[in-house]
């Protein structure tokens, strides 16, 4: 019987984005605050607006995707409200931006500005508002005006409900991978997060776990279709998938359970195992034995140092072996 609890741990750690990645993040987030702040300080009638890291980043659940990409959300809060649209001052920063990064453009969405950064990360820039007595920020949104949103009540909920529970953590990671894996449109990132904390079901093991909480997550949208955001707005976060998104994402929950129990159960070895659980969780599922061994054959073939020995196996020792000719691999065909 496969036991994939210490390889599940150690996918957790593949998703983590690099110590690179992070740092450039982080100087990337520097220099658009200090630019935003300095803009809006010279601005009349606008307050010199704060920051905070929010969404995934803030709670650890962020994930290197198949295409190596990341985001992270930087909340751009101002104390008054000015007497401008809430689109208005996503212009504003918008054209603030625009130009800030080379050769990519940033886009002016619904909800945020965004930032690209070209084949590495972006960052989302969302507007709030919160005065003084305000029960929530109001968020600003483009051809809306404002509505309420609160990014710091919901880490707060986060944070409550996965005090001293680490596993709940993981489990999210895992899901928001799959989802990034498969070709199909998911929920989002948020929804996986919902879904994973109040559908959670705890096992010593991540494998079990996942597979308990995969189950029940699939008892209840194939009942209930929605995903109520538990703190405010209260919206929500499925409204935005048609119908045969609906059916993809509960035939798609059925295909990873399938496969779940299969690499679960007592006729699986743990080898078999992550050859499955590479396929269906991307590439950044540490690899079997049998496939760690093709990937180092085909790398040092495609280096130009192999060599064949007389029993016909691909080495990088020359003595008593034939210097191969150079040959370009280029993966298997799907």
């Amino acid at each position: 019987m496969a036991n994939l609890h210490s390889t599940f741990k150690q996918f957790n750690l593949e998703l983590k984005i690099t110590d690179t990645k992070d740092k450039k993040l982080k100087g990337a987030r520097k220099a658009l605050a200090d630019k935003i702040t300095a803009f809006f300080k010279e601005k009349e009638g606008y307050s010199t607006p704060k920051f905070w890291i929010q969404g995934s980043f803030q709670m650890g659940t962020t994930i290197r995707t198949e295409s190596d990409e990341c985001d992270l959300d930087l909340g751009v809060y101002f104390s008054v409200i000015p007497e401008v649209t809430g689109e208005t001052i996503q212009k504003h920063v918008f054209d603030l931006v625009d130009g800030h990064t080379k050769n990519v453009t940033p886009n002016h969405k619904k909800r945020c500005v965004r930032v690209n950064y070209a084949g590495d990360f972006h960052i989302d820039l969302p507007i709030y508002f919160f005065e003084e007595g305000m029960p929530h920020p109001k968020l600003a949104v483009k051809g809306q005006d404002f509505e309420e949103s609160d990014p710091k009540q919901f880490y707060e909920w986060f944070n409550e409900q996965c005090k001293g529970m680490p596993q709940k953590i993981r489990l999210i990671r895992y899901l928001k991978a799959w989802a990034d894996k498969h070709k199909r449109k998911m929920p989002s990132g948020l929804a996986m997060t919902v879904f994973a904390i109040q559908y959670y079901s705890a096992d010593e093991r991540d494998d079990l776990a996942l597979l308990k909480t995969l189950k029940n997550i699939k008892s209840y949208v194939s009942v209930t279709w929605s995903c109520i955001l538990p703190t405010c707005p209260n919206n929500d976060v499925l409204v935005r998938l048609n119908n045969d998104q609906k059916l993809n994402f509960i035939d798609a929950l059925d295909e990873l359970i399938t496969k779940m129990e299969e690499v679960t159960s007592n006729d699986c070895d743990d080898e078999t195992a992550k050859d499955v659980c590479c396929k269906v969780f991307g590439r950044y599922f540490p690899l079997s034995n049998k496939a760690k061994s093709l990937v180092e054959k085909a790398m040092l073939m495609n280096s130009g140092n192999h060599f064949t020995a007389p029993d016909g196996t691909i080495t990088k020792e020359s003595d008593g072996t034939i210097k191969n000719k150079p040959h370009k691999f280029y993966g298997e065909k799907e």
